[in-house]
C-alpha cells in the first residue's frame, strides 16, 4: 500500500479541499514514496489559481516556508494538505502490526458499530489483497455515509502482486448498482523508472486503454464513487457491457472525452494506413510507442 507523486496528483483533482470536520478511513497505513516538500510544491504548482482553497491549506500546513525533513511523508501529514484533521483520519486494517486503530477483516461481515461514519475512504492498494471482493465492498460502501466518496487506486497489469488485478467495468458494475454515482474511473500510466514516474504520468481513459503498457510503464486504475443514497442490499451485478448491449445502447461505457475520443480515432486511422506494413517488426514497435507517447493527458509533476 502507497501513495506515489502521481497518486497524490490524481487524488487532489478529486478530494481539493474537503470540507471541515470530514472523516477519513484509510485501508492499510499508506506509505508516502516521497517527502513534504516535493509533494506541496507539486500540488501548490499544479492547483495555483485554480483552487485556491486548497493551495492555501499547503500554505497553512507551513510547507511552503519552512524547512521540511527529506525523509518520506506520513500518510496522516499528507492528507492534512487536504484539509482532514489529523484526529479524524483513521486506518483499517486486518491486523495490528502496522498500527491501524481499527482492526477487522474485510472478509467477513460489517460490525454495526462502522455504519455511515466516514465521509472519504480511500483504498491505496488493499483489495486486491482481499479475497472475498464482493463482502469487502459491501462493507465499504456501508461504511460510508451518504454524500461520501469511495477511492479506489489499484493495479492493472501487476502480477505476482495481489489476488487480482482490476477493470473499471468492475467498479462501476457494483457501485451503479448500489446506490452510486461514478465521480471519475480512469488509467494512471507511470513509468516504471520511479525517477521519470516523479516527472510525469499519463490519465488514460478507458477507451483509450487497449493493452498493457508493460515493460516499460505499469498501469493503476483510480476509481472514485459518491454515495448519492443509502446502501441498497446486496446484489451481484451483471456486467454493465453487456446489460448496456441488451437494453440496445453501446457496449462501452459513455464518455464525455471528445479530445480523447477524437486522438482514439486518429490512431485507428494511422493504425489501417501502416497495416500492409505490420509484418515489419520495426513498424509495430513504433506504432506501439506511438500509442504510449500519445494516449490520454500528460501531467508534468516535477521539473
Amino acid at each position: 500500500m502507497g501513495i506515489k507523486l502521481y497518486t497524490a496528483h490524481a487524488l487532489a483533482s478529486i478530494i481539493g479541499h474537503a470540507p471541515p470536520h470530514s472523516r477519513l478511513l484509510t485501508l492499510g497505513v499508506q506509505e508516502c514514496y516521497f517527502n513534504s516538500a516535493s509533494v506541496a510544491r507539486m500540488l501548490g504548482r499544479t492547483f495555483r489559481g485554480t483552487k485556491q482553497e486548497f493551495v492555501a491549506s499547503i500554505r497553512q500546513a507551513g510547507l511552503d516556508n519552512k524547512t521540511v525533513t527529506s525523509g518520506k511523508m506520513g500518510h496522516k501529514e499528507f492528507f492534512e494538505l487536504f484539509g482532514f484533521s489529523a484526529g479524524l483520519i483513521t486506518t483499517l486494517d486486518t491486523n495490528s502490526y502496522e498500527g491501524a486503530e481499527i482492526i477487522l477483516d474485510l472478509n467477513l461481515p460489517l460490525a454495526k458499530p462502522l455504519a455511515n461514519r466516514f465521509n472519504y475512504i480511500f483504498d491505496g492498494g488493499t483489495l486486491e489483497h482481499i479475497f472475498d471482493l464482493p463482502q469487502a465492498l459491501v462493507n465499504l460502501t456501508r461504511f460510508c455515509e451518504v454524500g461520501g466518496i469511495i477511492m479506489h487506486c489499484v493495479p492493472v497489469d501487476w502480477q505476482r502482486h495481489g489476488f487480482v488485478n482490476f477493470t473499471p467495468e468492475y467498479f462501476r458494475s457494483f457501485y451503479l448498482n448500489h446506490g452510486y454515482a461514478e465521480v471519475k474511473s480512469c488509467y494512471l500510466v507511470a513509468a516504471e523508472d520511479e525517477k521519470e514516474a516523479d516527472r510525469s504520468y499519463r490519465q488514460v481513459p478507458e477507451a483509450e486503454y487497449e493493452y498493457v503498457f508493460r515493460p516499460r510503464y505499469r498501469t493503476e486504475l483510480l476509481a472514485a464513487y459518491k454515495k448519492v443514497e443509502e446502501s441498497v442490499p446486496y446484489k451481484p451485478p451483471q456486467q454493465g457491457r453487456y446489460v448496456r448491449i441488451w437494453n440496445g445502447a453501446s457496449a462501452e461505457a459513455p464518455s464525455s472525452d471528445s479530445k480523447n475520443n477524437s486522438r482514439s480515432l486518429a490512431r485507428r486511422f494511422l493504425s489501417k494506413l501502416v497495416s500492409p506494413f505490420r509484418n515489419i517488426g520495426a513498424v509495430n514497435e513504433l506504432l506501439r510507442v506511438l500509442n504510449q507517447r500519445s494516449r490520454g493527458t500528460k501531467y508534468t509533476l516535477t521539473d
